[in-house]
């Protein structure tokens, strides 16, 4: 079984807390932690494919129509991530609406086109004693070009709008890409090693800090103005 299946477990843990957490809350329905929540559902779905795919792994001839489907699932899973947290950097860099709407539309149509593409192209498997080790193809390079370019758009965002005093709200931002940089080198070295949807589930951690953060700011603004 791969050796990181303790992060994926950990990982799994950790997302199922937040999330019951942050539900529990229910007073808090701004845009911001609206797409928290999703990106927070969607890391869970992910880490459970991963999870699944671990253990259905270890025999592929068996289970290889599953492993096929969990693969394929795998790559929506990545792809639809990263587009949400484009979508959450959006947000939280204050655009007007109209905006918003628009670029909401725009990464929409990349998305479906992006996942229809990538799901036509070869997904190969690496198979030792009928156990995947890992998988690879030009699917999978995709994913990380995709994932590059929504960094790329990610910060072009941000730049373009961004505000004094406002950092702390880009913190997921550059724990992304710089600890998603840290996981491609690693992974292209060791591609057996499963580390980038656990990464996810950090950079959603930091951004359930940094909401709640803006919110109780928020808070204390409206109370100092009354």
């Amino acid at each position: 079984m791969n050796s990181t299946i303790f992060f994926s477990v950990c990982s799994l843990f950790y997302c199922a807390l937040l999330i019951i957490v942050t539900f529990m809350n229910k007073d808090k329905s701004d845009n911001q932690n609206k797409m928290m929540k999703m990106l927070l559902i969607v890391n869970l779905f992910g880490l459970l494919l991963e999870v699944t795919g671990l253990f259905l792994g270890n025999n592929y001839k068996t289970h290889q129509l599953l492993n096929d489907i969990v693969l394929k699932l795998m790559l929506v899973y990545h792809l639809l991530w990263v587009t949400l947290f484009v979508a959450y950097v959006i947000v939280i860099s204050k655009i007007d609406n109209k905006k918003i709407k628009k670029y909401f539309i725009i990464i929409t149509v990349v998305f479906l086109i992006s996942l229809a593409y990538d799901l036509t192209l070869p997904l190969y498997y690496n198979v030792k004693n009928e156990v995947i080790i890992y998988s690879s193809g030009p699917a999978i390079n995709f994913i990380y070009n995709y994932s590059l370019g929504c960094s790329l758009v990610s910060l072009f965002i941000m730049f373009r709008y961004f505000k004094k005093g406002q950092t702390f709200k880009y913190a997921p931002l550059f724990a992304f890409i710089s600890l998603g940089a840290v996981v491609s080198m690693i992974q292209s070295s060791n591609p057996q090693l499963l580390l980038s949807v656990s990464m996810q589930t950090f950079v959603t951690y930091l951004i359930f800090f940094t909401t709640n953060r803006a919110l109780i700011s928020n808070e204390n603004t409206g109370k100092e103005h009354k």
